[in-house]
């Protein structure tokens, strides 16, 4: 029989988990909606839903259907959202260019959240390149090689094009 003293306990108590009081005290990590950052997926397109076959019950949205369903993630708590965007019908090149075009889907999709909810919504942006490639990677190839200070450059007018919005 074992000694009730022993620390070799086979049932551990869960005093620190008896009621919700206890654990909200003693909870080291709180999740809340305005932590969140929701990813949309644009089209280049004024509205339409394509359906996402990797990502289930995610879509990639035309700019009105984007706006509607930021306004629920509003209404959730969340106020913080990535958009990802598509060349849609620019032309796909080695050096990602279409994602500098300022009249792009991703540019004219923040012009759009900024006019329509201000400061109360913040808008971050991808700004990898892959979209955008003719190879599908994240940034510049030569010879078969990702190029970093190409890509950067890329990278940093495409950022700059898209960041460079009034109202930001």
């Amino acid at each position: 029989m074992k000694n009730q003293d022993d620390m070799s306990m086979s049932q551990r108590p869960r005093r620190l988990r008896v009621s919700q009081v206890l654990r909200d005290v003693v909870c080291e990590t709180r999740v809340h909606a305005d932590q969140l950052i929701q990813p949309h997926f644009v089209l280049d397109q004024d509205s339409g839903v394509e359906a996402i076959d990797s990502m289930p019950t995610i879509d990639r949205m035309g700019r009105k259907d984007v706006l509607k369903r930021i306004e629920k993630d509003l209404d959730l708590g969340i106020r913080s959202v990535m958009i990802f965007g598509l060349a849609g019908n620019a032309p796909k090149d080695n050096t990602g260019s279409a994602a500098q075009d300022s009249n792009g889907c991703v540019p004219k999709v923040v012009r759009e959240l900024k006019r329509a909810f201000g400061s109360d919504l913040v808008v971050m942006t991808d700004v990898c390149l892959c979209a955008y490639t003719d190879h599908g990677h994240c940034g510049v190839l030569h010879e078969g090689r990702i190029q970093n200070d190409p890509s950067f450059w890329t990278r940093f007018r495409s950022r700059s094009c898209k960041c460079i919005i009034k109202h930001i």
